[in-house]
């Protein structure tokens, strides 16, 4: 069984390069994870002093991120049923690098694929 890896920032292109991967290895057992990485805007200063502001920001970046997630992989299932492959979602408050770094190396990840514009900086991590 193949784990593929599919980082996603829930772009278009990012739904491109998941439909492409499905297609990819249509014939093929696979377990497809679907990472989305979170890190919150910095807020103003004075917000930082606040608990409660921090943990507010964080729960609100989770939820879209788990949100996201949930669309995304229903998209995927939708546009490409497929018996031989399962799905799943990894939602992480972390840096990209890291994140994937550490996915790699837990989940035995034999492939990346990835799709964007840069919009969410990825383009400038990679």
């Amino acid at each position: 069984m193949k784990n593929v890896l599919l980082p996603t920032d829930f772009s278009e292109n990012a739904l491109i390069a998941a439909k492409y991967a499905t297609q990819l290895f249509d014939n093929e057992e696979c377990k497809f994870y679907f990472l989305n990485v979170y890190t919150p805007s910095i807020v103003h200063s004075r917000f930082l002093a606040e608990t409660k502001s921090k943990t507010l920001v964080s729960e609100n970046e989770s939820k879209l991120s788990k949100q996201g997630l949930q669309k995304a992989l229903k998209e995927i299932k939708k546009l490409n049923f497929n018996k031989l492959h399962n799905y799943e979602a990894i939602s992480s408050f972390d840096f990209l690098t890291q994140k994937i770094i550490e996915t790699v190396e837990s989940e035995k990840i034999d492939i990346i694929v990835s799709g964007t514009k840069g919009a969410s900086g990825y383009k400038e991590v990679f």
